[in-house]
């Protein structure tokens, strides 16, 4: 059976042994009992506590303000996670032992001619347990599934202050392929350029 510890117990735990294996006098080269799979009805509280915390991580960087409210997950998360598990999307969650820290939301879309590309929505690691190869992990299920459901690509996307994780998705063979540019037209000055305008 699995754990029915919180997701914030289990992730101060995680946390509490993950500093024990960063101390020098510990033996980095501890196995880790790393496992990924699909999620199910006893990861959902999981899940949302990663998304919860991927959006308060990335809404303050450059463009994240604009990413939670336009191509991020709606709140309530619960209420979209559990339709994206009901639904033909993949969700896996990885960890160790038996302590989620990682979730991957891949789905597909269909391209103008007919063929399928998928999209990983949410690919998110608890921060403690970053670079250990969780991430890699969620990605190459992704992959795998990607493929087997007959996508011809597998994208993503990050925002434009994240450098570690661009470098993480081109390590991975992903590559930019559109570049999105906006402009904030809430600032003062656009106001009175709009209001200069009206009635010519």
């Amino acid at each position: 059976p699995r754990s029915t510890r919180s997701a914030w117990g289990a992730r101060s735990a995680w946390a509490a042994r993950r500093e024990v294996l960063s101390d020098g006098s510990s033996n980095p080269l501890i196995p880790l009992n790393m496992f990924v799979r699909v999620a199910g009805d006893d990861d959902v509280d999981s899940i949302v506590s990663l998304v919860a915390a991927a959006h308060a991580e990335l809404g303050p960087e450059r463009g994240g303000e604009t990413w939670t409210q336009s191509e991020a997950r709606p709140a309530p998360f619960r209420l979209s996670v559990i339709a994206d598990m009901a639904s033909n999307a993949h969700v896996v969650v990885a960890g160790i032992d038996d302590v989620v820290l990682g979730v991957a939301i891949t789905k597909t879309r269909t391209r103008h001619d007919g063929r399928l590309v998928a999209h990983v929505g949410e690919l998110i690691v608890d921060p403690p347990a970053r670079g250990i190869g969780l991430g890699a992990s969620l990605l190459d299920d992704a992959t795998v599934w990607a493929a087997r459901v007959g996508a011809v690509g597998i994208e993503s996307v990050a925002l434009p202050g994240q450098r570690a994780t661009k470098n993480f998705f081109e390590a991975a063979g992903m590559k930019a392929r559109l570049l999105t540019v906006f402009r904030d037209l809430t600032e003062p000055e656009i106001h009175s350029l709009a209001e200069g305008s009206d009635g010519d």
